[in-house]
């Protein structure tokens, strides 16, 4: 498991403090959601004051990836987990220096699976087939990314696709949103069950970016919400007893048991 991995099981997952006459005196620590940055190998040079107000980085590399230039990626960051949306098989040649990697269902081969390099979290659309959704909690990776199209708003049609979406994964669910999200909307995405954002909040989104960092960290958010699971109803019968019977209190119990 990734050190992200572990960031996000920590942040959603709080125990309770302990009840009777031996409660413990540790204060139980609130849920958070978790702020990931995503960057690019050109301008992470640039982000670097940013970085350390993430809980993790998120690469998207325009040129070809060497361990020369992760390296140094690496230096500037310093212990932060460091994810790569990997968007071509060359990628993969480095992929032991990442925590995670960010990839579809389609290039995820199967070979790859158990290797236990670093973690992978599945990109998959906001309109995830349910027959597939329901899959995802047995296949081995660690948390699921969807990334909404640029410059789309986030609309109750969002929101309905989120929480159709979190019944049926019992994954992690990480969002890519924009940087200028207002708390209320954080707060409605959590309860829809998104449970860490993505922002590339880009060279000028550096207020942006530390005020949605100040944001999260003063929000109250309730414990973790419980998946829904599908279950099949069974119909109950109720056998009715007979009216004209109980009406004559004489003979009722016994008419009632020879019945």
């Amino acid at each position: 498991m990734g050190k992200f991995a572990e960031k996000l099981i920590d942040a959603i997952n709080v125990e309770p403090l302990s009840l009777g006459f031996c409660r413990s005196s540790v204060t139980a620590s609130k849920p958070r959601m978790l702020l990931v940055l995503q960057s690019t190998d050109e301008d992470i040079a640039a982000q670097v004051d940013l970085v350390k107000k993430a809980d993790a980085l998120l690469l998207s590399c325009n040129k070809a990836v060497t361990r020369k230039s992760i390296k140094a990626i690496e230096a500037m960051t310093s212990n932060i987990p460091m994810g790569l949306v990997v968007s071509n098989r060359n990628q993969r040649d480095v992929k032991a220096l990442f925590d995670f990697l960010v990839i579809s269902p389609a290039d995820l081969l199967l070979a790859e699976c158990n290797v236990s390099e670093c973690g992978y979290v599945l990109s998959i659309p906001l309109d995830f087939p349910d027959s597939l959704a329901r899959t995802v909690g047995d296949m081995p990776i660690e948390s699921v990314f969807i990334d909404i199209e640029m410059g789309k708003s986030l609309n109750l049609e969002t929101l309905m696709f989120m929480k159709r979406l979190s019944s049926n994964i019992s994954k992690p669910i990480l969002l890519k949103v924009p940087v200028n999200i207002a708390e209320s909307e954080l707060a409605l995405l959590w309860t829809a069950g998104v449970d860490a954002i993505v922002v590339q909040p880009g060279l000028n989104g550096e207020n942006g970016f530390a005020k949605l960092r100040t944001t999260l960290d003063g929000m109250c958010l309730q414990p973790k919400r419980k998946r829904l699971k599908p279950h099949a109803l069974v119909p109950l019968v109720k056998q009715e007893r007979d009216e004209a019977c109980c009406d004559d209190d004489d003979g009722c119990d016994d008419a009632c048991d020879s019945a």
